[in-house]
């Protein structure tokens, strides 16, 4: 099945996307992330939308093995940043990335594991 390396690719992109963000946040209080720089803002923000436009590529085989994701809020917030990007609410996109990509940064990385375990060499 070609779709298990693809899967487990954009799994991995998820993460790496997410741990660039994390790294990006560290030590910022509130207030940090609104005085950012506003490349690094839309940097997170693209960076978001990297995440949605993965999770929308993920087969429905391997998305059925997360039943905790909400797959239509992640791809979602990415339509939303990619086609209302004149109307960000950058409240939403601290909190998303402040605290909602911790929990799917946890289950993203339980995810690959089952898929792994789940479909090994096919």
């Amino acid at each position: 099945m070609r779709s298990r390396e693809a899967d487990i690719q954009r799994i991995e992109d998820m993460l790496e996307a997410i741990h660039i963000i994390q790294s990006s946040l560290e030590g910022k209080s509130d207030d940090g992330f609104y005085n950012m720089d506003t490349v690094l803002k839309w940097g997170i923000v693209k960076l978001i939308e990297n995440i949605g436009e993965a999770a929308n590529h993920i087969s429905e085989e391997t998305k059925a093995l997360s039943k905790n994701t909400d797959w239509r809020v992640i791809i979602g917030m990415r339509n939303r940043l990619v086609h209302g990007y004149d109307r960000i609410n950058y409240v939403t996109v601290y909190e998303v990335a402040k605290h909602d990509l911790l929990q799917l940064k946890t289950e993203f990385e339980l995810l690959k594991e089952q898929v792994e375990k789940e479909f090994p060499n096919s």
